[in-house]
């Protein structure tokens, strides 16, 4: 499962006043967008917006995401766009998919000034030119606004998870969350590697030890939360081998929980999967 968007975590900034790397900075009347540092879902930066007191000034942060397989490729496709939103009042900050000729839209941010996950999904019919994404924070009342974008997702299909992460990686941050199970599934899409680094030692405590070059499988594993009731729309494969279930108790979570996660690598004298490989992942989950 592949992200769409450069840049989408906003970690890349030539120019920390006039907006991440890849994107467009836009709207009407007074508005602002900077580099944030301090109010972030995730690593190391997020996207701050700010508008005017005048009621209808807003402020845009688009991409285009088409140019690479052209527009035809997409057209009768479903995308779905998502991420990680925080405002202060309702009403103010949702997402956008644009075709060129129309929008689907996101449902609004609640307020609260929290991160919440949104996302909206949309057919690229056949008159389409384009495809662009962008949140939009926006002044209603008269008084200046304040968001937060970050951890921006595209994909192809109806559903997005909350945050896509390189099945390489074997530290994951959640973010907060009051559920009461985190069910992280990988993505059945592989794509192969050649001459990368293989591990051809483990330990019993997942430690690992010695390395060649070879091949190995690469693939993506999304993270949403989710009852693990919810867990039939993972391929059943995926479902039986790779599920992680963590439960998750009331107050702040500060302990490093392990795991074991389905291998990324692919031992070199295997060709097809499941492979007998694993390894052991650790993830700190972020109090609540």
């Amino acid at each position: 499962m592949k992200n769409l968007l450069y840049n989408g975590d906003f970690e890349l900034w030539t120019y920390p006043n006039t907006g991440p790397n890849g994107w467009t900075y836009g709207g009407v009347g007074s508005r602002y967008i900077l580099r944030e540092e301090t109010e972030v879902f995730s690593s190391t930066y997020s996207v701050k917006a700010w508008t005017g007191i005048v009621a209808g000034d807003y402020v845009t942060l688009a991409t285009y995401v088409h140019s690479a397989q052209g527009i035809n490729f997409w057209k009768g496709r479903q995308v779905t766009f998502g991420g990680w939103l925080r405002v202060g009042s309702p009403g103010l900050l949702n997402l956008y998919i644009y075709d060129g000729n129309a929008a689907s839209t996101s449902s609004y941010h609640p307020g609260g000034d929290t991160w919440r996950f949104i996302s909206v999904t949309r057919t690229i019919t056949e008159s389409s030119t384009t495809i662009q994404v962008y949140p939009v924070l926006r002044t209603v009342s008269g008084t200046s606004t304040v968001g937060y974008f970050d951890n921006l997702v595209l994909l192809e299909g109806s559903w997005v998870p909350q945050t896509p992460y390189d099945f390489e990686d074997v530290e994951f941050r959640l973010g907060p969350t009051s559920a009461t199970s985190i069910v992280l599934y990988p993505d059945e899409g592989m794509e192969l590697g050649k001459y990368l680094m293989h591990n051809t030692q483990r330990a019993a405590d997942g430690h690992l030890y010695g390395y060649e070059f070879g091949t190995y499988h690469k693939s993506s594993i999304p993270v949403q939360f989710m009852p693990s009731s919810d867990a039939a729309i993972v391929n059943s494969w995926w479902e039986s081998q790779a599920k992680l279930l963590l439960f998750v108790t009331s107050g702040p979570v500060t302990a490093v929980h392990s795991c074991m996660i389905m291998g990324e690598t692919c031992p070199m004298s295997q060709i097809s999967k499941p492979y007998d490989d694993r390894f052991k992942g650790v993830i700190p989950l972020e109090g609540y």
